[in-house]
């Protein structure tokens, strides 16, 4: 079974680095930029978009767990900012 449980503001600062770092590599691959700007950009719109980090309203983030409690992954579920309803 896997437990989905609130991110502790911890995990929540381990998630997004790791997601933005992940995030400006793909982005640069796929644009043929520098990742260090890629970051840099994606560094510019997290305020914005969750401008309470993990307590940002609208947006739920989980940490999924086995039954031993193991980490498996993340869970982010939100709505963007100007997206259609």
């Amino acid at each position: 079974m896997v437990k989905l449980e609130r991110l502790s503001q911890d995990e929540f600062n381990r998630w997004l680095a790791q997601s933005a770092d992940r995030q400006a590599e793909d982005r640069a691959w796929v644009n043929g930029t520098d990742p260090k700007a890629e970051r840099g950009q994606l560094e510019a719109m997290i305020p914005v978009l969750l401008p309470k980090g993990v307590d940002s309203p609208d947006h739920a983030f989980r940490i999924a767990r086995d039954e031993a409690g193991n980490e498996l992954g993340f869970v982010w579920v939100g709505v963007l900012p100007g997206a259609p309803e």
